[in-house]
């Protein structure tokens, strides 16, 4: 499997194949409404702003596998995002991060071990993986790690 091989339905519940994807440094996140690192979305919304037009692509998975942080079914998940952080990147429909029942992209993205700051499963909202324009997951950030912390890496494979 690669990183261009998975699809899934957004949560306008449209299809969305990541083979759309190609060329593009893409920055994949878990995310929820409700956990403390939720402000991220602002600085996610920043980055997709700032650098959409240099080759980024922001994807956001939201999930409720950590604490029951991203309640609601995708209508109502779709409309908080764009009321409370105006976010116009893709984002996908609700999954689940724990090891039964995984998305699948996820599963996958965790078995790639690119750096020592995260690796293994996902543990918490908000790890990030940022994938180069060959679709090779070249870094991943642990949720503490902010979106603006990852300009450096972002800018190495733009």
């Amino acid at each position: 499997m690669q990183f261009y091989d998975f699809s899934f339905k957004t949560l306008q519940g449209l299809d969305y194949s990541l083979a759309s994807a190609k060329d593009k440094v893409c920055l994949v996140v878990n995310i929820a409404r409700k956990c403390g690192y939720t402000p991220q979305m602002n600085e996610l919304q920043k980055l997709h702003e700032e650098y959409r037009d240099r080759g980024l692509l922001v994807l956001g998975f939201p999930s409720n596998s950590f604490l029951f942080q991203e309640p609601g079914d995708s209508e109502e998940i779709l409309c908080a995002y764009e009321a409370d952080y105006r976010i116009d990147f893709p984002m996908m429909e609700k999954s689940s991060m724990l090891p039964i029942g995984m998305n699948p992209l996820f599963e996958w993205l965790s078995s790639v071990q690119p750096n020592s700051e995260a690796h293994g499963l996902i543990k918490w909202n908000f790890t990030k993986f940022l994938i180069d324009k060959q679709g090779q997951v070249r870094f991943r950030f642990g949720p503490a790690t902010t979106p603006i912390q990852m300009i450096p890496q972002i800018e190495s494979l733009l």
